[in-house]
């Protein structure tokens, strides 16, 4: 399990009518100003008239944030935010809960401020928390290609969900296939300095999956997180991506209908697009019945030039500048069940007419 080491601890507590005082490392806090916060230290104030907490990281690594979150009056849980910036204001990362609830996240050393509020603007006491996590020794290997179980602990801390590490080496470069389950865990793969790479977005009888993925020769870190604080067992399989048959091909404009299986490991079907012209040219997917489609854009190295899921309500909408050459538009789908979608390309303006070919 994860070895919490130094704590540093805010508490923010009311301060408005005749609050009997208590005992505390310093006094409360009042101002606006931002409060410094070192190993140790205690602040106090009431939330929204809340000024942020600036917290000094000493060395990068994996940080755990937790907040309490009460109202002043009832004490009972409230629902709220807390927001992690750096030292130019670029929001870091967000989380969301009810009551008590963190997240671990990756900081670079470096002062960083902490922005607690709660969703319906109630006045309320907040405690946040945050200390170093030590960096777990990976549950399991994986070297370019394979399959492991792992086990996923039930998280010790109330509102957050634990996870394992499993090594990935990559010999050489590849487009690759990742997929986790059943249960929906999330995952995501770092590097091994921890910095994220990617994680998938698609999810599919319960399996988080990513498709097609590119990645270089190195070392790497496939983390496994519980789909709730209750932990699990989730199988985690690294293959290689091999594409689709082209289902049709389009050059410089034109329509296509393409119908998808309701196999929930079928890959995303393809249509080649060929430009003889360089220029603006815009892509949609749009789903017939029901389905939520999406659409990814392709070099011809298969390497994604744009993706998109929902810019027309459900449906996808690339717009991208291209060069003369060969490229793979991708029909994906969110969810189960079978799919057909009108997959279509238009040109814009610039591209003569000439070169405007079904």
């Amino acid at each position: 399990m994860k070895k919490l080491l130094a704590t540093c601890v805010l508490v923010l507590a009311a301060c408005g009518e005749k609050a009997t005082p208590q005992a505390s490392p310093t006094p409360a806090v009042a101002s606006s100003a931002d409060t410094n916060v070192s190993a140790g230290a205690t602040a106090r104030t009431l939330i929204p008239a809340m000024p942020r907490f600036a917290l000094t990281v000493p060395e990068a690594g994996s940080y755990l944030i937790r907040v309490n979150l009460l109202d002043a009056t009832s004490h009972r849980p409230l629902a709220g935010t807390a927001t992690v910036l750096d030292q130019t204001d670029e929001e870091v990362v967000t989380f969301t809960g009810s009551g008590s609830f963190g997240e671990e996240t990756r900081l670079a050393a470096g002062v960083y401020h902490v922005r607690v509020r709660a969703n319906d603007g109630a006045r309320a006491n907040a405690e946040l928390t945050w200390s170093s996590v030590a960096r777990q020794a990976p549950a399991a290997s994986i070297a370019n290609a394979g399959e492991v179980s792992v086990d996923v602990p039930r998280s010790e801390v109330e509102g957050t969900h634990a996870y394992v590490d499993i090594a990935y080496t990559v010999a050489s470069a590849q487009r690759i296939n990742l997929r986790a389950g059943p249960g929906s865990p999330w995952i995501s793969i770092l590097h091994d300095d921890e910095t994220e790479l990617g994680h998938p977005v698609n999810i599919r009888d319960g399996y988080f999956t990513l498709t097609g993925m590119q990645i270089a020769p190195g070392r790497y870190r496939i983390r496994v997180k519980g789909s709730s604080n209750e932990g699990g067992t989730y199988r985690v399989t690294v293959a290689p991506f091999v594409p689709a048959p082209v289902v049709g091909r389009l050059q410089g404009q034109g329509s296509i209908r393409v119908e998808m299986s309701g196999e929930s490991n079928a890959e995303d079907p393809g249509i080649e697009f060929i430009v003889r012209q360089a220029g603006s040219y815009q892509f949609r997917a749009t789903a017939v019945g029901n389905g939520d489609p999406k659409l990814t854009l392709r070099n011809a190295a298969g390497e994604s030039i744009a993706t998109d899921d929902d810019t027309d309500g459900k449906n996808p909408r690339i717009t991208a500048q291209l060069e003369p050459g060969t490229y793979r538009i991708e029909l994906g789908r969110f969810g189960t069940g079978p799919l057909t979608a009108d997959v279509s390309a238009t040109p814009s303006a610039n591209v003569p007419a000439e070169d405007r070919h079904d």
